[in-house]
């Protein structure tokens, strides 16, 4: 039993100095520590602002719905789709129509700018608000991947999917 006690005091005797100080009349001692702090500095790859860019020479209302895009990295082999979706400032970005000087947003991606990249978009149009029409673009295309530290995107003319 005296082990017992032992190994609680040694486990918690911040709380028996506590207990000691509320059941005593005495002034309860001092606790003490010694202990070595060490700094360790861990350095994690910093994200990558990308700005991405379209235009719309139609006449559809045409939306690059950015929260259902995605993005994956290729390092050894590709890496599995990562949603856009709170990386973005928008949700999606609205190309209107004969928008011929080019439309950006930047979004801010998990993984350092050195990686290749693949983009799958969805681009839709709209029509009072109702979807009419879809398409998925990928980027650079559905086989081939960006150069390392590819920072704009430009989808270019959008109606051209449709």
């Amino acid at each position: 039993m005296e082990n017992a006690m032992n190994l609680k005091i040694t486990l918690v005797p911040t709380v028996l100095l506590l207990a000691a100080a509320l059941f005593s009349s005495s002034p309860a001692p001092q606790a003490t520590t010694n202990s070595t702090a060490t700094n360790t500095t861990v350095t994690m790859p910093s994200g990558c602002d990308i700005t991405i860019k379209a235009s719309n020479s139609g006449s559809r209302n045409l939306y690059v719905v950015l929260e259902r895009s995605e993005v994956r990295s290729k390092q050894l082999v590709a890496g599995p789709w990562s949603s856009l979706d709170r990386k973005c400032p928008r949700d999606e970005m609205h190309v209107g129509p004969r928008t011929t000087e080019l439309l950006s947003t930047t979004c801010e991606l998990d993984l350092t700018c050195s990686l290749q990249r693949q983009y799958k978009f969805l681009i839709q149009e709209k029509n009072d608000g109702r979807v009419i029409n879809t398409a998925w673009v990928y980027f650079p295309s559905d086989n081939s991947w960006t150069a390392s530290n590819t920072r704009t995107i430009n989808l270019g003319d959008v109606s051209r999917h449709f």
